[in-house]
């Protein structure tokens, strides 16, 4: 007769925390309406080796586990990884070097100022890209153009040359950032709550072994068009504070 007292509880107990659902759902509905595509992303996005923890317990033989936990589990495919979706935004929008500053405010004279930047976050973070355009510019041809721009990333592998130029931005601005002793105090919480401290001293290597196709797996799966979300910005005809006019498409 108490089956459902965690099903009762944790909605007392967790007021605004997911955990105040049961993990299957939180209604029978939500089950009878699962769609089947969002079923199969969700488990391609969580259920593989880098958010898995194995542990084998026994008589057994270390290099015997090892080699069939690779067998196994070595071709499933993890999600993208953090630094080659950082080095993406960079290649897109870091500097006047970038492709949307040199194409959209250099060439394209649409706007005075373009960057990209990835937020940092626990669970799934946003590349996001911002610019201010210059006078007379309509925002429909501005947005067509970042997306133009944004679309050529992902027709070719990026030069190794342009990459290993990001690489070096990336790696510079490592460095100076922790001359800041602050700056490193909090690169070091950072790390072990990732699991790991010692990641403050590990990120340049980990940078550098991105690769073009690292680089051309994360455009393909971040930068889809039925996972952008597109914000038109612009003053209000009165002298009131600028106000949001136009929302289109919507995140995944």
């Amino acid at each position: 007769p108490y089956g459902d007292v965690w099903l009762k509880l944790k909605p007392l107990a967790y007021t605004s925390h997911p955990y105040q659902w049961n993990t299957i759902g939180k209604e029978i509905a939500h089950i009878e309406d699962a769609d089947m595509a969002d079923v199969r992303a969700f488990f391609r996005k969580h259920y593989a080796p880098q958010n898995a923890v194995l542990v084998v317990a026994g008589a057994v033989a270390f290099e015997e586990v090892k080699r069939l936990a690779e067998k196994w589990f070595g071709p499933i495919e993890g999600g993208p990884r953090y630094h080659a979706v950082d080095l993406l935004a960079d290649l897109l929008g870091r500097g006047k070097s970038s492709r949307l500053h040199q194409k959209l405010v250099k060439e394209l004279e649409l706007f005075n100022n373009i960057s990209a930047s990835l937020t940092g976050a626990l669970d799934p973070g946003l590349l996001v890209v911002s610019g201010k355009l210059n006078a007379g510019v309509a925002l429909e041809a501005a947005d067509r153009a970042v997306e133009t721009a944004v679309a050529e990333l992902l027709q070719a592998e990026v030069p190794a040359a342009e990459l290993e130029k990001v690489k070096n931005q990336a790696e510079t601005g490592l460095v100076f950032g922790e001359i800041e002793l602050l700056n490193r105090a909090l690169a070091l919480a950072i790390g072990k709550l990732l699991g790991n401290a010692n990641l403050v001293n590990e990120e340049p290597a980990v940078l550098q072994a991105v690769t073009p196709a690292d680089i051309r797996q994360a455009a393909e799966l971040v930068l889809r068009p039925e996972n952008c979300t597109t914000l038109y910005y612009r003053a209000a005809e009165s002298e009131t504070a600028p106000e949001v006019v136009e929302e289109v498409a919507t995140a995944a």
